[in-house]
């Protein structure tokens, strides 16, 4: 069932006033009823929509798996329960080769005793096709997946004593039916378990933890294996505190990049989010931390098209908030999405949508227990040029640029718009039907010259709806190309297509300013005090992402964004 929304769902930027693009929202659901309803796994399926996988107190026992299918609105399709009569649970779905799903959990309504593993394969429409357990007599569970020739390998932990104390890293590799085809366990006489697997050309890279090895407390564990399970090499990350790691991902330079948490106070008790960068050797890259006083933490991370990164997790601003934070491709915050419930949320599961922006899945506090949480954003689009103060020729060709963080995919597609009136109305279609792959588009300008004009672009779902939009921040102008000497009587500040570290800018007479340029999480980078007219060269090297120059003088502040495309 869908619960009402509460109507103080709000976004908050955590930074300054100049930072990069933070996405709108979609849509937002909660679903469940009166008991624990907890959402571990989101995925977009090959038809367009979406799954959601965790754990419901609806079903045959006290909890059981809960799968759910969600069309693009977010309105369900359909529902699925699966268990026995005590407690059961979903970490993790996939799509399965045959076109159904696989989801991997744990049960404790049958097996061998305690908790055990638990898999279980339904067809395209949820109805079950076969369930498996695995384990011993002590407590089993899997929380990650990866589809491989054959069949799928799953990770997780067994042999756990008690409750859900971990006991040993375990890989099971099954085949198409459910059989198991080989098992490896790694370890000591410490904690450990995996929460992540990716498939690779020649074997699997899992993440984790470790109380064994490493720089002691719990250290996130990076662990390479060869087709057949054989460890390759591990690699542990952390300090002395309670280090773990539970996203993983491959990145675009087939390094790895993991999220989780670091310098947590106590048994799995988070202290700041953390994100790990290595090279294809699990050699450390660079280690970045965010986050507040409380306990803040990423659990699923990924690659954008624009080489960044996004995780999904919790930051402890209220009770505890749903987070999703971006990162340019040093792990330099780009925009962070905070839910504003005063009650308690976290995403447990991130997934990079089709039309470029996100679905996050976990839990939402609205009573006693959790419910389903689901949100889905919008992508992030900006226009780059023309952004305000440019001067178009009329007649002339001109490059219109944008710039999405995690490109789009067919049939979406991207629509230009003009305004005459400084943005207040924009009825002239430059263009439409433009490739979601594109960044440019070179408009030859066919407009009369004047000095009120915009540009808006839109990007557009298959049914010709505004997923995201943006327009230009001021008005540029279109004259007759030919330049006449000029004095100027307010200040302005261009910057160049090509190169956005070059800014011109021009003040009137006898006026002084101050030109600065901004990274995107508003931190100054460096700055130059002008007058008169002429044009500046930021020497700082930029990588790709969305800056922000400001001219300032003692009567007017003028800001532009600058994309930078390496």
């Amino acid at each position: 069932m869908i619960k009402s929304l509460q109507a103080f769902f709000a976004l908050f930027l955590f930074a300054t006033s100049l930072t990069a693009r933070t996405p709108d929202t979609l849509w937002t659901r909660v679903y469940g009823g009166s008991g624990a309803d907890v959402a571990y796994s989101v995925i977009e399926t090959s038809d367009g929509y979406y799954l959601a996988a965790g754990y419901t107190g609806f079903g045959a026992g006290l909890q059981d798996c809960w799968l759910m299918k969600l069309d693009k609105s977010g309105d369900t399709l359909w529902t699925k329960t699966f268990g026995g009569t005590a407690e059961d649970g979903a970490h993790k779905v996939a799509e399965a080769h045959d076109g159904g799903y696989i989801v991997v959990g744990y049960t404790e309504s049958s097996g061998s005793g305690g908790k055990d593993a638990y898999i279980v394969k339904t067809d395209r429409n949820g109805a079950t096709k076969w369930t498996k357990t695995y384990g011993t007599a002590l407590q089993e569970a899997l929380y990650g997946i990866a589809p491989t020739t054959g069949g799928y390998v799953v990770c997780g932990y067994r042999n756990g004593p008690s409750g859900w104390t971990k006991g040993d890293l375990w890989i099971i590799k099954i085949d198409e039916s459910g059989d198991t085809l080989w098992t490896k366990t790694y370890g000591g006489p410490g904690e450990e378990s995996g929460t992540a697997i990716q498939k690779l050309d020649d074997g699997f890279i899992l993440s984790g933890s470790t109380a064994s090895f490493g720089a002691g407390g719990k250290d996130a564990w990076l662990v390479r294996i060869d087709e057949y399970g054989d460890t390759l090499w591990t690699r542990t990350y952390g300090q002395s505190l309670e280090d773990v790691a539970y996203g993983l991902n491959v990145t675009n330079t087939e390094g790895f990049v993991m999220t989780g948490y670091i310098d947590g106070t106590g048994a799995w008790t988070a202290g700041d989010l953390w994100i790990i960068e290595t090279d294809k050797d699990g050699n450390t890259f660079s280690t970045k931390r965010y986050g507040s006083a409380g306990e803040d933490f990423g659990f699923d991370i990924c690659q954008t098209t624009d080489g960044g990164y996004v995780t999904g997790g919790e930051r402890a601003l209220n009770a505890g908030d749903m987070w999703i934070l971006k990162t340019d491709k040093d792990a330099d915050t780009m925009w962070g999405w905070i839910c504003g419930m005063p009650a308690m949320q976290s995403s447990l599961s991130l997934f990079p949508a089709s039309d470029g922006g996100y679905i996050a899945a976990g839990f939402a506090m609205q009573g006693a227990a959790p419910d389903f949480y689901i949100v889905k954003t919008r992508p992030a689009l900006s226009l780059v040029s023309p952004n305000g103060s440019e001067e178009l020729a009329s007649g002339a060709p001109y490059p219109i640029r944008w710039h999405v963080e995690n490109s789009s995919k067919p049939p979406h597609t991207f629509r230009l718009l003009c305004s005459e009136d400084a943005g207040t109305s924009f009825p002239d279609t430059i263009v439409s039907g433009i490739n979601p792959a594109d960044s440019s588009y070179t408009w030859t300008v066919s407009l009369n010259q004047g000095s009120s004009f915009r540009i808006r672009i839109e990007l557009l779902d298959e049914s010709n709806e505004v997923l995201a939009a943006d327009e230009s921040d001021d008005n540029f102008i279109i004259g007759t190309g030919i330049e006449e000497p000029v004095t100027p009587t307010t200040p302005s500040l261009l910057l160049d297509v090509a190169d956005p570290s070059s800014i011109r800018y021009s003040l009137p007479s006898g006026e002084r300013g101050t030109i600065t340029l901004y990274d995107p999480s508003g931190r100054r980078i460096e700055s130059y005090r002008v007058q008169g007219e002429g044009q500046v060269a930021m020497k700082s090297s930029l990588s790709s992402g969305v800056y922000f120059v400001k001219l300032e003088t003692g009567k007017v502040s003028i800001a532009r964004k600058a994309v930078v495309l390496n």
